[in-house]
């Protein structure tokens, strides 16, 4: 998704490109790091199984964070949510 914006440790880095992609750089190494994508841009049309992750790549080394994404009408996602949320209790 086109232009979600993108913190890193709370603070804001950057924006999706049109790919929904954004390289993270000068993530301290061995040290956890928490990403997240800014989930009040995001339309209700689409459901989000998380929007934050932490990561802690290690020395010269990078990591990929993805944040996979549903489309549907708010009665599917609820739906499909709360089964989601019933399979794992």
């Amino acid at each position: 998704m086109l232009d979600v914006p993108v913190k890193v440790n709370g603070a804001f880095r950057e924006k999706t490109d049109r790919n929904g992609e954004w390289l993270v750089p000068n993530v301290n190494p061995y040290y956890p790091s928490r990403v997240e994508i800014d989930a009040d841009v995001i339309p209700m049309t689409y459901y989000y199984e998380r929007v934050r992750a932490t990561v802690a790549p290690g020395y010269g080394q990078g990591t990929v964070v993805t944040f996979p994404a549903k489309r549907g009408n708010n009665h599917e996602l609820l739906h499909e949510q709360k089964t989601h949320l019933s399979n794992t209790l």
